[in-house]
């Protein structure tokens, strides 16, 4: 059931002026789909569109349910869509379990197991006698996020539900997300201005410019892109399996198609998949294999292409290790230096403490 959109959306933006939203594209029925714009780029104005809550001119469909056609408009609550505002909008006259228990009139008796599990995997289930105005900004997201999948949508649009979370609780968050996404096959869309964010929880991304949004492409090959290549957040994810955890050391050895990487992490268990988030900058290129270097991690990797940035001295390096892409940052003076040409077999060198940063589902 892929998100098919074409259509038009004007409405009154910053100063008074017009702002007008072109969207022409489809969005993936499965996994998270990540919009990435500037502030000011149209992205709530995306959502509220698919969501109903803004008028559009043209075509939005739902796999085989047409959602928007000439005078046919679906109205917000009947396209069973969840969605999750940059602040919370909780009922704060209710407790946490009673907004939660807001979306029961539309929850089958069968799946009332199904919010508990929610409540847990979200760390909400110790608050639900609270009353909303006690509770941490991220307490606020998460129950909000809650609150959306209780009331079992097919889809689940998020405004930038992390803005203003540090770093440990957008973690904690972006995991749940992708665990709920991928047990319940629902697809979501989340939008952000946060590339690095992005790569933890995307499965696709479109970019969104200006109202304009580009076509939505895989991840990591939007990431080869110029128009993120050269960025100093841009690089590559996978979902990568453990095969095996060093105690002694604190390390887990994750495959990485027919090599492996190692990852300091205290997570011990085997058969378990992990986000794998690596930057660019964070892979240096040797023309042979270094063994007295504390880089662990080196990879036999072939050049795909060189891009050179424009005004700077800075190139991506795009190497393959079998199926897998990764991106390397290094300066033009490098690439000179080490005669490095497409084609070229080389030594890719990670660093395994920059993989420390992952999120486990």
């Amino acid at each position: 059931m892929a998100l098919a959109m074409r259509f038009t959306t004007v409405r009154t933006g910053t100063g008074n002026q017009p702002f007008t939203l072109d969207v022409d594209c489809e969005v993936p029925n499965h996994g998270i789909t990540g919009i990435f714009g500037p502030s000011g780029s149209g992205k709530t104005t995306f959502l509220r569109s698919i969501a109903g809550l803004e008028r559009v001119d043209g075509d939005i469909a739902f796999g085989e349910k047409t959602w928007v056609q000439a005078r046919h408009i679906e109205a917000p609550h009947d396209r069973k869509i969840g969605m999750v505002f940059q602040g919370p909008q909780l009922f704060e006259h209710m407790t946490v379990g009673q907004n939660i228990d807001f979306s029961s009139p539309y929850l089958s008796r069968s799946n009332q197991s199904d919010v508990s599990e929610l409540c847990q995997l979200f760390g909400i289930s110790s608050l639900m006698q609270r009353r909303t105005g006690t509770l941490s900004g991220g307490e606020h997201q998460r129950v909000a996020i809650v609150r959306a999948l209780a009331a079992e949508p097919q889809l689940l649009l998020l405004d930038e539900p992390l803005t203003g979370l540090d770093s440990a609780r957008k973690q904690t968050i972006l995991k749940a997300l992708r665990r709920t996404s991928q047990s319940r096959r629902m697809p979501m869309i989340y939008v952000g201005h946060d590339l690095s964010e992005m790569r933890m929880i995307a499965d696709a991304i479109g970019t969104l410019d200006d109202g304009v949004l580009d076509i939505v492409a895989p991840l990591n090959d939007a990431m080869a892109t110029d128009r993120y290549c050269f960025r100093t957040d841009t690089g590559v994810a996978y979902d990568l399996d453990v095969i095996s955890y060093d105690a002694a050391h604190g390390i887990s050895t994750v495959a990485f198609g027919d090599h492996s990487l190692a990852v300091p992490t205290s997570h011990r268990d085997n058969n378990t998949t992990l986000r794998v988030s690596i930057n660019a900058r964070e892979v240096s290129i040797t023309k042979q294999r270094v063994d007295d270097s504390s880089i662990i991690n080196q990879l036999p990797a072939n050049i795909q292409k060189i891009a050179f940035a424009k005004d700077t001295a800075h190139a991506c390096v795009h190497l393959v290790i079998g199926d897998r892409l990764l991106l390397s940052h290094v300066t033009q003076s490098s690439i000179e230096r080490l005669n490095l040409a497409a084609g070229d077999a080389v030594m890719a060198q990670v660093k395994a403490v920059a993989l420390q940063d992952m999120t486990y589902f």
